[in-house]
């Protein structure tokens, strides 16, 4: 079963996205049309809806959007998927950070680091300082 979707794991997936993406997190959640922004909302919205037990009305709500924006985005997400290895990889690094729960993250990223990251994260540099600044934060 997915996790519901709470205001921390949405702040965590627009972080994640951000940081994958290499754009302002402010500008992913406004109505800026740039292309790189555009293709980093687009995953954030196909990312939220594959990791988390939520509806398109939700998550419309939490974005400010309208749901349609969301059903169609979260398509266009995907033919890009389909079409671009690369898009598809950070999209599933997304989906790999907002779906687990973080108490799981931190056991398993502190107790067996190395081998964590090769299974989740792959060998995805921003997912590990997006784990280490998660870590810093709850000390």
């Amino acid at each position: 079963m997915k996790p519901a979707l709470t205001s921390e794991r949405f702040d965590r997936a627009v972080d994640i996205t951000a940081k994958v993406f290499e754009v302002p997190h402010r500008e992913i959640l406004s109505k800026v049309r740039i292309p790189s922004v555009t293709r980093a909302r687009l995953a954030l919205y196909a990312a939220i809806y594959d990791a988390c037990q939520t509806s398109y009305s939700e998550m419309a709500r939490r974005l400010k959007r309208d749901h349609t924006t969301l059903l169609s985005g979260i398509k266009r997400a995907r033919v890009l998927a389909a079409s671009d290895p690369e898009y598809a990889a950070a999209m599933a690094q997304i989906v790999a950070v907002i779906s687990y729960r973080k108490e799981v993250i931190r056991n398993d990223y502190e107790n067996n680091a190395a081998q964590f990251g090769q299974s989740v994260l792959g060998k995805s540099r921003q997912g590990w300082q997006l784990l280490d600044m998660d870590r810093r934060r709850a000390s």
